[in-house]
């Protein structure tokens, strides 16, 4: 009920939006690299990441940000990719992660622009000797985003909250802080 929920938010969002479709929007491709602090019945990791959705493997790798920024350049929506793959002595771990996310930029200068926005992603890990499942991820984040290379570019600072959750019933917090760096096909 609750990814539902997020859907038709996403979708309203969406919608919403439309009128100002009827100006191109600008194509935006980049990476991300984040710290996590994740939290469950009192305990508490720390992992350097790019998955978009969970900690669980962890070597640091660029992840791939595809985007859209909407005429005004107010309304963003993006996907945010991942994958990993580990391999040795005759076993493999593989997750594959994939997050949506919507941003609105506050009025600022035309350089730096704080914002707001939601997040909800799915993985899939495969591995640890069992079949494949699945974890959830929705948040919120709040962030900056610094126009560079004469507007072709942004980099972006972002403070993310989430809960993650799978279909076995356990649950998690995580609060995060993201940096990335944007191209943007004007």
């Amino acid at each position: 009920m609750r990814i539902a929920a997020i859907y038709a938010a996403a979708l309203g969002l969406l919608l919403a939006s439309g009128p100002a479709l009827a100006e191109a929007p600008v194509y935006t491709v980049g990476s991300y690299c984040g710290l996590d602090a994740y939290s469950r019945e009192g305990s508490t990791l720390v992992v350097l990441s790019t998955s978009p959705v969970s900690p669980f493997l962890l070597p640091v790798e660029p992840g791939l940000r595809v985007g859209m920024v909407l005429p005004g350049e107010r309304v963003e929506l993006a996907a945010l990719l991942g994958t990993t793959v580990f391999a040795g002595e005759g076993t493999s771990v593989t997750s594959l992660g994939c997050a949506l996310e919507g941003n609105y930029a506050f009025a600022g200068d035309e350089v730096a622009r704080p914002y707001v926005g939601m997040h909800l992603g799915l993985m899939r890990l495969s591995g640890f000797e069992s079949d494949a499942g699945y974890v959830s991820d929705v948040g919120v984040q709040l962030g900056a985003r610094r126009m560079v290379s004469s507007g072709h570019g942004a980099l972006r600072l972002e403070l993310r909250g989430s809960v993650i959750g799978s279909g076995d019933g356990w649950s998690m917090t995580d609060l995060g802080v993201r940096v990335g760096y944007d191209l943007w096909f004007r």
